[in-house]
Order: C-alpha cells, then structure tokens, then sequence
C-alpha cells in the first residue's frame, strides 16, 4: 500500500515536469503580435518571470518606435528541430520579421533545455549588429545570467545593450 502510494506521487511528480517542460516546433511557437501587437515576447513555458517580461517587452516596443526595427523574442524549453540556428532561420522567416524593402527584424531565441541561444538579424540591422556582436552581446549580457537561473535579467541585459546599439548615434 506505501509503496504503491510513492509510486503514484513518483508517476504524478515525473509527469508533471514533462509537461512543464514542453518542446516546440517552428510552427507551434505562440506569435504573440498576432493575438496582442503590444506584446514581443513568446514565453509560453513561462520562463521569464512577469515583471522582466514586461521589463523586456517595453524595451522591444521601445526599439520599434525608434527605430522601426521589428523585434521579437522566444524562451521556449525545447526545440525540434533542437539545431537552434536552423530554428532561429526557419521562425524568423515564418514570422516575416523586418519591413520588407529593408529587412530590418531582429529575433533573440532562447532554448533552456539545450541550453543555447541566438540572435538573428536581417540584412537591414547587420551593419549595426553583425554576427560577431550579436555574439559578444550573448556571452556578455545572456549567458553569466542564465548560468545563475535568471533568464530573465539575461534576456533584459541583452535586450538593453540591442537597444543602445540601435538608437544611441555615439555607440
């Protein structure tokens, strides 16, 4: 009877860090701007805490209306295909970031469990942020915060160094 008892809380507790911990697809990532065009933060395993999602959504809305850049980020768990920069690609793509005649979008995509990240620019932003930068801006501002559990403040860290490079003229 106490064995069987462990065994249902076991099967429960297992179950419900499954669940938690879900995995997505380029196509089942929630597109926020659709459902709300005030919001430009997918996180829908609820990685960021709320206060930092509303921290790094102002300054994602802030950027787009100084710079007209479109800005968009995703904290998701998991990944499939779990090769983050061929899922960076394909959702930058599929979500048609940037204006058209300047290709002007910016896409931060965090993948907890594989413990990786990205940011992915258009032809429009890589004169200001090139991939060496978008670099350093990942192993200055995300990582040393994300090695402590606070992904939270590392996406807001990254998201003010982005806005910085894109609306200040002397950085």
């Amino acid at each position: 009877m106490m064995l069987r008892k462990l065994l249902t809380v076991i099967t429960v507790a297992l179950t419900a860090c499954v669940a938690g911990a879900a995995t997505y697809t380029v196509d089942e990532v929630p597109d926020v701007q659709r459902a709300d065009s005030t919001q430009y933060l997918s996180n829908p395993d609820g990685i960021i805490g709320s206060a930092d999602a509303a921290r790094a959504n102002a300054l994602m809305r802030g950027i787009r209306r100084a710079t007209t850049a479109e800005v968009a980020a995703v904290v998701v768990g998991g990944i499939e295909p779990d090769d983050i920069d061929l899922f960076a690609n394909e959702l930058y793509n599929a979500w048609g970031l940037g204006q058209k005649d300047v290709n002007n979008g910016l896409l931060i995509v965090v993948a907890k469990d594989i413990r990786r990240a990205v940011i992915r620019t258009g032809p429009g932003l890589e004169g200001v942020l090139p991939d060496i930068l978008c670099k350093k801006i990942l192993e200055r501002d995300m990582f040393p915060a994300f090695r402590e559990g606070d992904y939270g403040r590392g996406l807001v860290a990254a998201l003010g160094t982005v806005e910085t490079l894109l609306t200040d003229p002397e950085a």
